[in-house]
């Protein structure tokens, strides 16, 4: 997304937990998928461990989001209709 590259850094979860000041500070997580057909299966799997991590009960909702590629570029032509010049 235009983000400039030197601002990111690559972890194991686990050791980053542990360094945290925070425990739920706002944290940016970025999972590809295999292929495309395997998509809703890595989604799940992200689900189950954040879920597992963050002590979240079975009867509640997600205390955090999930968004796909196709997501983020829908919230960008919702926002960029309105200046596009066609």
């Amino acid at each position: 997304m235009g983000e400039d590259q030197d601002k990111f850094v690559f972890v194991l979860i686990p050791p980053l937990f542990a360094i945290l000041p925070i425990p739920h500070m706002d944290l940016d997580i970025f999972v590809k998928a295999s292929s495309v057909e395997r998509l809703p299966e890595a989604m799940d799997e992200v689900r189950v461990i954040l879920r597992s991590i963050r002590h979240v009960p079975f009867e509640k909702e997600d205390d955090f989001g999930i968004l796909t590629a196709d997501a983020i570029m829908a919230a960008i032509n919702d926002v960029t209709k309105y200046i596009r010049l066609d």
